[in-house]
């Protein structure tokens, strides 16, 4: 999350709160009133429609955010977990999440954020290439998997499961450090798995 957020009151215009998401580079902001927060507002919520006259656009410039803004804002505490915090992003179709402390408003979550969690998680902000597996959901296939690709001396950045697409399997991604996974995925297929990537795709030949 962004910690002390940019805020901005609700009798503040929309042309002012348009101007301060400009100047962050941002497309949130939270609106504050008294130390509390009152709502949150974002750049769609800012600019006239497509189309629309000059007159409206400059009608819209002149109005109050809190004629605007989403009141009574869906929020987070700071140490929510991000996944929990995603659900609540995707379970109501917003953009951010205001945390709180104690009341009191300490950051915005936003889907940029999430997103860039995601790239770490995955493995995706570094040099690596993507294996994917697909395993009987059984005790030990995962690991026989990772054994594997350790004998080769290739360390693995991230794991992820997922449920496989038939019934008892499991769908894996493994992000190996290498940017030559050929070797890997061939010694996974050798050793009986259904893997694929860069290198030799598809399930081992029987």
């Amino acid at each position: 999350m962004t910690p002390r957020p940019v805020t901005v009151g609700p009798d503040a215009t929309v042309a002012a709160a348009l101007a301060a998401m400009r100047r962050g580079r941002f497309r949130h902001l939270p609106v504050v009133a008294g130390g509390e927060l009152v709502g949150v507002v974002a750049h769609g919520d800012l600019e006239a429609s497509p189309g629309s006259p000059v007159e409206a656009a400059e009608s819209l410039g002149d109005r109050p955010v809190a004629e605007v803004m989403s009141a009574s804002p869906v929020t987070v505490s700071p140490d929510e977990p991000v996944e929990a915090a995603a659900r609540l992003l995707a379970e109501h179709a917003i953009g951010c999440l205001p945390a709180l402390l104690d009341d009191q408003l300490v950051g915005i979550l936003t889907e940029s954020d999430v997103f860039r969690v995601l790239l770490r998680l995955l493995g995706g902000d570094q040099p690596s290439s993507r294996i994917t597996l697909v395993l009987p959901d059984v005790p030990g296939a995962l690991g026989r998997a990772m054994t594997v690709v350790g004998d080769l001396g290739v360390n693995l950045i991230t794991v992820v499961t997922e449920p496989g697409p038939e019934p008892g399997t499991r769908g894996v991604v493994l992000r190996a450090g290498t940017i030559n996974a050929a070797p890997v995925v061939a010694a996974l297929v050798a050793a009986g798995f259904s893997a694929s990537g860069p290198g030799r795709p598809g399930p081992p030949d029987r």
